[in-house]
């Protein structure tokens, strides 16, 4: 029942920073969309910045949720 337990509160901290990073992504965007606006960058370099910053959310969103898979995993295993 612990494990279950344990195995839960993992998962909802894992949700949790996946959150956080689409958050980051979110005001990156908004902040690369005011850039390209102003005309303080291009068209093309707001869009290969909005494309970094979603391989390296990405990226970052995997690895939490490896994280979350192997920790659940050693909890269940005991």
């Amino acid at each position: 029942e612990r494990r279950k337990q344990l195995v839960s509160q993992v998962r909802k901290m894992g949700e949790e920073q996946k959150i956080a990073l689409r958050n980051v992504r979110r005001d990156l965007n908004k902040k690369i969309d005011a850039d390209k606006k102003a005309s303080t960058i291009t068209e093309d370099d707001a869009d290969n910045a909005k494309e970094a910053v979603q391989k390296l959310i990405k990226k970052y969103e995997d690895e939490v949720e490896k994280l979350v898979t192997g920790k659940s995993k050693e909890i269940e295993e005991g």
